[in-house]
């Protein structure tokens, strides 16, 4: 599965890159990144048993979105449609994490 076909086609264009080599696409006042290494240690969120979450090791992937007006409401509402898409695809162990690092919701195929 090519994560940037998923995010253009829920997006409803393509991704660019600007100048600070940063991959993106605006979807309104949300701005979809997309980063493909990240920098999150395995200890930075926890599962709701309390064990840590490996992040970096676990999801070398991460998609990031900010919405320029601080509409947290709409911000979440982006996540979740683009999460709802990856999973449908559900080829790829999957998290949905809040802006303070809290686990929303979390996806892991069958086969994976």
């Amino acid at each position: 599965m090519d994560l940037r076909k998923v995010i253009e086609a829920t997006a409803g264009r393509s991704l660019e890159t600007n100048t600070d080599g940063n991959t993106y696409v605006a979807i309104g006042s949300t701005i979809v990144y997309f980063v493909k290494d990240h920098q999150f240690d395995d200890e930075d969120t926890e599962w709701p048993d309390g064990t840590w979450i490996k992040l970096h090791s676990g999801y070398p992937y991460r998609i990031e979105i900010r919405d320029i007006e601080r509409n947290l409401d709409r911000q979440l509402e982006t996540g979740r449609q683009l999460y709802s898409a990856l999973k449908d695809v559900g080829c790829r162990r999957l998290l949905l994490i809040s802006d303070i690092q809290a686990l929303l919701d979390h996806y892991r195929p069958s086969s994976v």
